[in-house]
């Protein structure tokens, strides 16, 4: 082969392994993308939680909430279907681009060992948004 040939393949492998650096440190951002195309607002690391839990007991549940858009958003509160649980710091406001954790406040009283209980909780925004699911699953323990 001409060596002129070598030089591309190694420059066009340089470039395929700059571009997969590239999308591999940024799949965040493109997932955040992809989640504002899709109609959120906000997205949430890790919305689905399984625990345990002793009767009486008060869980702390926290969680990260992203603004996938460039406008600051309010989370002007938190719904979650009983008296159980509550939410600091709601009402808060995200700046665009930023994260913030919220920490749910789930009180297991009342709940007898061996009983399991879901939870829902429900975010609401300042805006129009496609809801974001979150999901609390709890198995009580003695």
């Amino acid at each position: 082969m001409r060596p002129w040939i070598y030089r591309l393949q190694i420059v066009l492998a340089a470039i395929v392994a700059l571009v997969t650096v590239v999308v591999i440190g940024r799949s965040s951002l493109i997932q955040h993308g992809l989640a504002q195309f899709d109609g959120f607002v906000v997205v949430v690391d890790g919305p689905q939680r399984e625990l345990s839990a002793k009767t009486g007991e008060t869980l702390p549940i926290d969680f990260r909430l992203t603004n996938v858009t460039s406008q600051p958003v309010e989370v002007v509160g938190i719904r979650t279907g009983c008296g159980c649980a509550s939410a600091e710091p709601v009402p808060c406001i995200i700046a665009g681009h930023s994260t913030q954790t919220v920490r749910l406040m789930l009180s297991v009283r009342g709940q007898s060992a061996g009983a399991t209980f879901e939870l829902q909780p429900e975010l609401y925004l300042d805006r129009p948004a496609r809801k974001v699911g979150l999901s609390i699953r709890v198995s009580v323990t003695q």
